[in-house]
């Protein structure tokens, strides 16, 4: 048997380790485009990153450790982001298939909690993108990485708000669901009106810094709703 929190982990925590892989993989991509200083930089984020690997697997071993509550061993762990991404969605499956068998009534609950990782990631990575943007502001591919956020973006808000009409919430749980959406979209991951998507250089900082405390903001919210449904 496993609580109502520790299935709400096993939606967030394989998106958490998501964002290692994602993270990686713009940087390498942004690295060999870039000269010069920019690719200085670069280097060094992506030294940064790697150093964090540790935070990752631990991150993998929590997701396995709940897994096996579940009765479910999955093998092998992830070493490249296409990895990841199958991981990812086989650990949905299995921990869907196994909650309809022995406790139905937690499914709904692994799904937000799916959603709200998918949520965190996209602000992550939009940040990330946004950063890089400064740096590299007349960077095609990241401009489409953009565009592609903020689809997901526009995407995830509407989920969130019809889970969060759900009826099988409490009106506290849904208030906080609610306030969860609101964060995560505060800030645009590009500019709303097609005109404006050559944004200046200035533009992007400051949309940087707005995502930034938004993204602080959806952290502490998500925190919240997990300490809530313990």
């Amino acid at each position: 048997m496993v609580s109502i929190g520790e299935v709400l982990n096993l939606g967030v925590l394989p998106e958490r380790v998501g964002l290692y892989f994602a993270s990686m993989q713009l940087l390498v991509d942004a690295y060999n485009r870039s000269q010069g200083e920019t690719a200085e930089l670069l280097h060094r984020q992506l030294t940064h990153r790697h150093s964090q690997m540790g935070k990752t697997v631990a991150e993998v071993e929590q997701t396995e450790a709940l897994l096996q509550r579940l009765g479910i061993q999955l093998a092998p762990r992830p070493q490249m982001p296409a990895e990841c991404v199958a991981w990812q969605q086989k650990i949905y499956l299995v921990v869907q298939g196994a909650l309809a068998t022995n406790q139905p009534a937690l499914a709904t609950y692994h799904l937000l909690g799916q959603l709200c990782g998918q949520a965190w990631l996209t602000l992550q990575l939009g940040g990330l993108v946004l950063s890089l943007r400064c740096e590299m502001p007349k960077d095609e591919p990241l401009k489409t990485h953009a565009a592609a956020l903020a689809a997901e973006q526009q995407r995830l808000y509407g989920v969130l708000m019809r889970i969060a009409e759900h009826p099988q919430w409490s009106a506290p749980l849904a208030e906080r669901l609610m306030d969860l959406r609101a964060a995560f979209g505060q800030v645009p991951l590009v500019a709303a009106d097609p005109a404006e998507r050559s944004e200046t250089e200035d533009a992007v900082s400051a949309r940087l810094i707005d995502l930034l405390t938004a993204m602080d903001t959806f952290a502490d919210r998500l925190s919240a709703l997990e300490s809530a449904l313990g």
